[in-house]
């Protein structure tokens, strides 16, 4: 991945208007975790039977907050009683009830409460529950319990449009494939239902609780299919509004095509006059209509450059059906930059307006104060989209804590690498000694009680595969160093066979050497993979030539040196991965190095 937008200093003028993160941290008082009732409804919150209304944090406007560190929350009363909070989850059901202070009575009838999560709080997103008397006021999804640092993953979806005549249900692998690339919080920028659909209430419940299905939690924009009423009943009280990200800041705009923002004085002002201190990293701007109407607006006022540069302003994600193609709008982004303006294919399942009718989704990294999107090359466009279906995570047996150990496959069919997937596993706890696994890297460990909870992260190059086992015993990989000893840039020449048949040929010599650095004979078969087929190999004292995969018997200190077939090559220019998999007990992982194919100039 390369890095596209360079390190530079900007301002956030973008105040909150409702909700704000904060707070010092403080010792939860005697919290512990209990079973939970069963999971709450999927219905609003605004229940007439209860007391209160939970106003923030929401589903559209969550809230990060570290194990032990203060909670603020805002509500509606109606009634005031005796109250209690609770973070809850399901899968597996548990809640976590957080401390009050001696003032909560009062804080209460003021409609604003700080409560304190427990210092062992498992790292996840939770519902916030209040409690007051016997009802209970739940917002769904809006508790992101963990302190992102400087390196914070992005997921922009844009425009599901749930109902659409020509894909009414949205896809569950969209869920699926966006889990497993493991963002830190979900970008939406509105038209979650569409227009046609009858039962809005219903339908907004449904959009509701496939959101709340991702790992991570989302941050909402308000779309012109989203009536005002029922966004401010199932996503957020107000439809603009701020949240932080560890160092980052994300505003959200209230921006329609039929009611731009530039057009919104009210809301400029807003903008524009907030003097709050600018982010330790970058601040992204989440509006919904394709049209980067703010920077237009301030393009038109002179002050586009200054507004970008001191508000540390590094990203505009816009709604929209299509990627951007590096044309329209484009005077105004390159006067704009370095801020990237960001605009994704579709996520919903419909071919509208040149969408594919596959949905999609838009991986962006914020590192400190720099961006970068897997696949870019840095030119005038971003990367296309990632398509649902290109990714496949599958999970040999049941993972519902059931069984002491798990085993797992994840490919990546993209032409570009993907850093720190993740594999949520639940498994069997029979003892104190917790999960591990020799392939993979094991985070977010916690301990349910009867079973372990585990994220298994990793990395994987462009077309790639893994296949790694979890447990408390993992069986050792082979103990094979890998080394190459490859061009980092190699020259092809196009060339065609007698039949016609296109391909690439090189006179570069390529070498895997393979050393058994342990202490008993290994066997293996290695296979070696350029641009996701098998490429052959000579191994010494071979016999038969050139073949895809040889059996070695390896004594202890041994090497055998693979010299690759680089004659007809099925790749094409550009920058791959060479990958060397080994198969054994424990699985398999891609051993890789990065080549950089050119053609030769004629």
């Amino acid at each position: 991945m390369e890095d596209r937008l360079p390190t530079r200093s900007i301002i956030a003028m973008l105040s909150v208007l409702c909700g704000a993160a904060a707070a010092a941290a403080a010792a939860a008082a005697g919290a512990s975790e209990t079973p939970a009732p069963a999971p709450a409804p999927a219905t609003p919150q605004t229940d007439a039977v209860s007391p209160a209304r939970i106003l923030a944090p929401s589903q559209g406007r969550p809230l990060f907050v570290a194990p032990g560190a203060t909670l603020p929350i805002r509500l509606s009363i109606q009634q005031p009683g005796e109250v209690a909070v609770e973070l809850r989850r399901d899968e597996p059901s548990r809640a976590y009830p957080l401390a009050l202070p001696d003032s909560a009575a009062a804080d209460l009838a003021a409609g604003v409460i700080n409560a304190t999560l427990p210092p062992d709080v498992p790292e996840r997103t939770y519902d916030l529950v209040v409690r007051i008397d016997r009802a209970e006021a739940v917002a769904r999804h809006c508790v992101a319990v963990g302190a992102p640092g400087h390196e914070v993953r992005l997921v922009h979806l844009s425009d599901l449009n749930a109902g659409d005549l020509c894909g009414p249900e949205l896809e569950p692998r969209l869920v699926e494939e966006v889990n497993l690339v493991n963002p830190t919080l979900i970008v939406a920028t509105g038209d979650y239902l569409d227009a046609t659909w009858p039962q809005r209430e219903t339908g907004w419940q449904q959009v509701m609780d496939f959101l709340a299905r991702f790992d991570a939690p989302t941050l909402l924009a308000c779309g012109d299919h989203d009536e005002p009423e029922l966004y401010a009943r199932f996503a957020a009280a107000e439809p603009i509004g701020r949240i932080d990200v560890g160092p980052h800041r994300g505003i959200v705009l209230h921006d329609l095509p039929a009611a731009p923002v530039s057009d919104d004085r009210r809301q400029l002002h807003w903008i524009e006059s907030a003097a709050i201190p600018p982010p330790r990293g970058l601040t992204f701007v989440v509006g919904h209509d394709s049209s980067p109407n703010l920077l237009r607006r301030w393009q038109q006022d002179g002050t586009l450059a200054d507004l970008v540069k001191s508000a540390r302003l590094g990203l505009y994600f816009a709604g929209g059906h299509r990627d951007w193609d590096g044309r329209e709008f484009r005077n105004l982004v390159t006067e704009a930059a370095p801020l990237l303006y960001i605009r994704t294919q579709r996520a919903g399942p419909a071919p509208r307006d040149g969408a594919e009718g596959v949905p999609h989704f838009r991986v962006v990294d914020l590192e400190r104060d720099s961006v970068q999107i897997p696949g870019d090359s840095g030119g005038p466009a971003l990367p296309p989209s990632m398509a649902v279906g290109r990714m496949l995570v599958a999970v040999d047996g049941r993972n519902d804590g059931s069984e002491p150990s798990l085993s797992f496959t994840v490919a990546n069919r993209h032409p570009f690498a993907l850093e720190k997937l993740a594999v949520t596993l639940r498994l069997k706890k029979t003892g104190p000694q917790p999960p591990a696994s020799s392939l993979v890297r094991i985070e977010r460990l916690a301990d349910l009680g009867s079973m372990w909870e585990c994220r298994a992260v990793f990395d994987l190059p462009d077309k790639s595969s893994l296949h790694a086992s979890v447990s408390t015993s993992p069986p050792p990989p082979p103990a094979i160093e890998v080394r190459f000893d490859v061009p980092p840039v190699i020259e092809l020449t196009p060339e065609r066979t007698a039949d016609g048949a296109a391909f690439w040929s090189t006179t570069a010599v390529a070498l895997v050497h393979l050393e058994n650095r342990g202490d008993e004979p290994a066997q293996i078969a290695p296979l070696v993979r350029l641009d996701g087929d098998p490429l052959a190999y000579l191994v010494p004292d071979a016999r038969t030539g050139f073949a895809t995969a040889f059996k070695l018997t390896l004594a202890p200190g041994q090497i055998a040196s693979l010299q690759l077939d680089l004659s007809t090559l099925r790749t094409t220019p550009g920058r791959r991965t060479l990958q060397v998999y080994l198969r054994s007990d424990a699985g398999w992982r891609p051993y890789s190095t990065p080549i950089r194919f050119e053609q030769r100039a004629q």
